[in-house]
């Protein structure tokens, strides 16, 4: 089993931050990742954060592994799991939009032979959320 911790933040000025990592089964840190994103809201930097995460995963030749994602983003895991809608119009039509991300993330999601979406409270996500505040 893989596990896989991401978060997003972003400032007034809608800069944003993406953080990644990626541990084993004995919780090896494998990857670990914290990058400016691109110019936008929250929702933004926690799908690029996602985007990023799958990139690294897919470098990594994990593939094949079972992969268990967690992030204390509702809608974000909601919606890479399927449960909950993207409104596509509303979405398209908003300036720094996450949906070219989602589409993105929905990509690189069918290269994996399993992968779970599993939403986690704030407190379950220090690690992550404090290096996407760096």
């Amino acid at each position: 089993m893989i596990y896989v911790w991401s978060d997003g933040s972003n400032t007034k000025a809608q800069k944003t931050r993406c953080a990644v990592i990626i541990k084993d089964n004995a919780q090896n840190t494998l990857y670990k990742e914290v990058v400016d994103g691109p110019t936008g809201w929250c929702d933004v930097a926690e799908y690029q954060s996602v985007v990023n995460g799958l990139a690294a995963l897919l470098n990594m030749g994990l593939e094949q592994e079972q992969i268990l994602w967690r992030n204390d983003a509702s809608f974000v895991m909601g919606q890479m799991s399927g449960q909950m809608k993207v409104h596509t119009k509303r979405q398209e039509r908003r300036p720094n939009s996450y949906y070219p991300l989602f589409e993105e993330a929905q990509r690189l999601v069918k290269n994996f032979r399993s992968i779970c979406f599993q939403w986690i409270p704030r407190e379950q996500n220090t690690e992550a959320d404090a290096l996407s505040k760096l």
